[in-house]
């Protein structure tokens, strides 16, 4: 998309790090809450969005997991685990 960037920050040595997006399609922050808004966006603006991805080589995205083990979809959250973290 045009205007659009991904970047992976802290990638580790397979190349897997947390997906952040910059663009006009990132939101602006949370409505009176700077605290959440500083925890989910950067000073120059990327938005870290929790989930884990590489890219391949012609540099399409693939999400590979989640740093915080919850995903958030249709406000319903889905938690996942590790097997030596499954009950």
């Amino acid at each position: 998309m045009t205007g659009c960037k991904t970047k992976l920050d802290n990638p580790d040595t397979d190349g897997n790090g947390e997906i952040c997006f910059w663009g006009r399609h990132v939101f602006m922050g949370y409505l009176n809450m700077p605290d959440k808004t500083a925890e989910a966006i950067d000073q120059d603006g990327w938005l870290h969005s929790g989930d884990l991805g590489r890219h391949d080589q012609r540099n399409f995205l693939y999400i590979t997991g989640r740093i915080k083990g919850t995903l958030c979809q249709n406000s319903v959250f889905v938690c996942f685990y590790s097997e030596k973290n499954a009950p």
